[in-house]
């Protein structure tokens, strides 16, 4: 697990993560896109845009999800850790 900064969330940031755990530059990036409570979809990261984009889609969340894969995922949608709710 990485944490880094919002503000410091930066593609050449991302490609070095992504070197650090083994990856080459032809495996794909992705980050989870919340659709539901408990469902997402994966979102290539490709270009420095797409940063921008996770960003705007992420903002009301605590964390972003990123996913590393040596082969191009197709499946839609994928499971995401479901929003916490305090006790009643």
């Amino acid at each position: 697990m990485f944490k880094v900064e919002r503000p410091a969330i930066k593609f050449l940031v991302l490609t070095s993560i992504k070197d650090q755990l083994g990856y080459a530059a032809r495996d794909f990036l992705y980050y989870k896109k919340r659709c539901r409570r408990d469902v997402a979809t994966l979102q290539p990261i490709d270009y420095m845009k797409h940063v921008e984009i996770m960003i705007k889609d992420n903002k009301m969340e605590k964390e972003i999800r990123l996913v590393l894969s040596q082969q191009q995922e197709t499946t839609q949608p994928v499971s995401i850790t479901p929003l916490k709710r305090p006790r009643q």
